[in-house]
């Protein structure tokens, strides 16, 4: 208190004054940014592994910007990074992606690049099966794989799980207020 206001009187900057402040006290500012800028933090901090206190502050500038008055049009932008309006899938460790309570909603990484490396095998051995008949050795699984869809080839021969497969769906008010909240873990300052 005191201290503080003289250094602010003697005019000393603030954000130099704040080091007489204890680290829990709570502060209020001012942020100016591009929309660029908010969408990177909104990747960032609408996480559910994002610290609740910056989650909480990136949900209120997403419902800022949702207000009919600001730019309704541009906030369904405002996602975490898995957002389907963002990269669509989640790039956090595995482990984190199935503890996420959203994360059923969104394919993970890694099944994704065993699908994409799954479709390339299944390319591959189309090509191959475009060689004269003479030169091409078909064994039963080749046959019978021929005739599936990409769909079905990826769920037989890579064993995939259904988080490559998954529909990526659109994220509801209901997960964006489980963002919002978080988890009890997270507002203890830990991770899941």
């Amino acid at each position: 208190g005191r201290l503080y206001q003289e250094m602010l009187d003697a005019g000393i900057p603030a954000e130099d004054a704040r080091f007489l402040i204890p680290n829990a006290a709570q502060t209020n500012f001012k942020i100016t940014v591009n929309f660029q800028s908010l969408l990177h933090i909104c990747d960032l901090r609408l996480c559910t592994r994002a610290q609740w206190e910056f989650r909480k502050v990136a949900s209120l500038m997403r419902a800022e910007l949702n207000r009919e008055d600001v730019a309704p049009e541009l906030a369904h932008y405002l996602q975490p990074k898995c957002g389907e309006r963002r990269m669509g899938y989640c790039d956090e460790d595995f482990k984190d992606w199935d503890k996420c309570p959203i994360g059923r909603k969104r394919p993970h990484k890694q099944g994704l690049f065993a699908g994409y490396l799954a479709l390339q095998g299944k390319l591959a051995k189309k090509k191959r099966q475009q060689k004269p008949k003479e030169h091409q050795v078909e064994t039963l699984f080749d046959q019978e794989t021929a005739a599936l869809s990409d769909r079905e080839y990826l769920k037989q021969k890579a064993g995939l799980a259904p988080m490559f497969l998954m529909a990526i769906e659109e994220l509801t008010d209901e997960d964006f207020a489980t963002i919002e909240r978080g988890s009890d873990v997270s507002e203890r300052g830990e991770t899941y």
